[in-house]
């Protein structure tokens, strides 16, 4: 699991409920710079120029899929936190802990929350695999190799 949550905090939900709120409204350019600022790290961001921003903000707020407004409504309203201790799987949780979006503190707790859970940290903001893939990518082939070699 890369950059998620049991459960959202107020901060979280306030997000999610902005988000929504200019999803609904069609305000799509808006939209896309707000998540701009909530998926990456702060210095991811500031490496980029306005013109590089705006420009990424224009590709995703033309690529928003029509169930945004559901997705984002199941975000709010997720709460898994009965379910983590029946979780017998291996499991590995990167925690970005740059993520504003998803502060790391929640996702401590879900990886607190399933039983021998493994954590790994990684400096970024919420989209790991777009600021260090490869990084990102070491992190889970060697949680899954290390699971392979304890067969």
């Amino acid at each position: 699991m890369s950059a998620t949550f049991a459960r959202v905090d107020t901060r979280t939900d306030l997000a999610a409920a902005i988000w929504h709120q200019l999803y609904d409204t069609g305000q799509h350019l808006l939209l896309a710079q707000y998540l701009t600022q909530l998926s990456v790290s702060a210095p991811l961001l500031n490496s980029l120029t306005p013109a590089q921003v705006r420009a990424a903000a224009e590709q995703t707020a033309a690529a928003l899929p029509p169930g945004t407004g559901a997705q984002v409504d199941l975000v709010r309203r997720a709460d898994v936190r009965d379910d983590l201790p029946a979780i017998t799987a291996p499991t590995l949780v990167v925690v970005t802990t740059a993520d504003t979006l998803i502060p790391a503190a929640l996702q401590y707790d879900l990886a607190a929350a399933i039983p021998g859970a493994q954590t790994a940290e990684l400096p970024t903001g919420h989209l790991p695999f777009l600021e260090r893939p490869n990084h990102w990518l070491e992190i889970i082939t060697g949680f899954l190799s290390r699971q392979r070699d304890q067969r």
